[in-house]
């Protein structure tokens, strides 16, 4: 039977160290490896990047793949949490009034001037 304070000293030693890789890559996929490029999906940009512009080809000139929207705060919230953030409490629903984006539109909340 453990005591309080054995326990937790077992458990502390399953914590890792702060700012520490838990996974280390050895050989080819190791991060200053000679033929990583060669054996990873990242050495195709890094050979394209290396080519030169005067041989341009034609996967090179493919359209980029459009981007993804991104998702408002709300929307991540609810597919997280499972949460409404635009349900009021009083069973209507919230909206925005108005979106701040410098100090200047803080210039109406100033009680300490004229």
């Amino acid at each position: 039977m453990l005591t309080a304070e054995q326990l937790v000293k077992r458990l502390l030693w399953l914590i890792p160290p702060a700012r520490m890789h838990l996974t280390s890559f050895h050989g080819v996929f190791a991060s200053h490896a000679t033929e990583r490029a060669r054996v990873t999906s990242q050495g195709d940009a890094v050979e394209e990047k290396v080519a030169p512009s005067s041989q341009m080809t034609a996967k090179s000139k493919a359209p980029a793949k459009p981007k993804r929207p991104r998702l408002d705060w709300a929307t991540l919230q609810h597919r997280t949490f499972g949460a409404d953030v635009w349900a009021c409490p009083c069973g209507g629903r919230r909206r925005v009034q108005a979106v701040v984006t410098s100090r200047r539109g803080l210039a109406f909340l100033d009680t300490d001037g004229a």
